[in-house]
């Protein structure tokens, strides 16, 4: 079989009970039928909420409109943003991959990804092994960050996709951030929406295809080999490349500890496992939360103190990548360095 991703285990288990339950009663056969069907019903709700969405956008956004700096709520209108990771890549990287190199590990760059649908375009954040700071929330806040402020539309109406990943995206520390820039005024309102587990292919997981398959079939030595790759992967300029710092360990785009400064200031998040649709607005403290599309909110106020005393901090501490140790140093040149 080919490599397959995001995978329903609830699909795969009810499938298995379907094929085996030729000797079982109509009644527990039907039963089976209608959980199944139940759950994909679902599934194609919260598709077609995705896909009408991403369609709005499109048909509202102003001729000549691109990514770039903008000025927080100057434009009236709703913009969509879908974010991700994707499996990292690692070089130097040759299509004719000499046979030694298969048993090594070479240096890694992971990739994040923040796509405009209504452009369509996507910024593909690359980040070198030598200024990682991990994978987590403050990773994903920093980046999401830096894409908002420096290609951002300048939206009052922000509407986010992602998927379920609690460390990465679906936890308190997100939705946090994002009540953080309704309450400081970059935005009037922000939607926030994961598409259901092992159902989650969206526009970031095209616009990674083309790169991956550019990087295939591309000879790649250093970071800016990778530079090349996301640009060149797509004639009408769907991937724009964005090092989140350099081969020398030079930081370009900062991590910031997003987790300990909004703590101060925001309560957890309940029940944020079964939600799929959170929802902040200027004018409260809290969120909105929905469990499916076309379900019932509930309501939940996540300010502690008051909001003048958050506004009057600007932002977060920096955290410094720790860079290569000398062991990973000498590895890279001893083994991998003549490849």
């Amino acid at each position: 079989m080919r490599p397959a991703t995001d995978l329903c285990w609830f699909c795969q288990k009810y499938q298995q009970k379907i094929s085996e339950a030729a000797n079982k009663s109509d009644e527990e056969k039907a039963k089976l039928h209608n959980i199944a069907s139940e759950h994909l019903g679902r599934v194609s709700k919260e598709r077609a909420f995705y896909q009408d969405i991403c369609q709005k956008t499109k048909d509202t956004l102003p001729a000549g409109m691109d990514i770039g700096r903008h000025d927080p709520c100057s434009y009236d209108g709703v913009m969509h943003y879908s974010m991700d990771f994707a499996q990292q890549v690692h070089y130097p990287s040759n299509p004719l991959q000499p046979g030694p190199v298969y048993f090594k590990t070479p240096r890694k760059c992971a990739i994040f990804g923040v796509a405009c649908e209504a452009l369509p375009k996507q910024v593909t954040f690359l980040i070198d092994e030598s200024v990682q700071s991990g994978k987590g929330a403050n990773c994903v806040i920093s980046l999401l960050h830096s894409y908002l402020e420096k290609y951002g539309m300048g939206e009052k109406q922000m509407h986010l996709h992602a998927d379920n990943c609690a460390g990465q995206n679906k936890n308190s520390y997100v939705m946090w951030y994002l009540l953080w820039r309704v309450l400081t005024g970059r935005h009037v309102s922000i939607t926030m929406s994961f598409l259901l587990t092992g159902h989650t292919k969206f526009s970031c997981d095209w616009c990674f295809g083309l790169m991956k398959r550019t990087f295939r079939r591309t000879k790649v030595d250093c970071l800016e080999d990778i530079v090349k790759v996301v640009t060149d992967s797509s004639t009408a300029g769907v991937n724009v490349p964005c090092m989140v710092g350099q081969e020398d360990g030079t930081v370009l785009v900062p991590m910031h500890d997003w987790a300990t400064f909004l703590s101060s200031f925001f309560k957890k998040v309940q029940g944020i496992k079964s939600r799929h649709h959170f929802y902040f607005e200027a004018g409260t403290t809290g969120v909105a939360m929905k469990d499916f599309c076309d379900t019932a909110s509930s309501y939940q106020d996540l300010l502690k103190g008051d909001a003048p005393e958050l506004c009057s901090v600007t932002m977060p501490l920096e955290i410094k990548p720790k860079g290569l140790d000398m062991k990973r140093q000498w590895y890279l040149y001893h083994s991998i360095r003549e490849t």
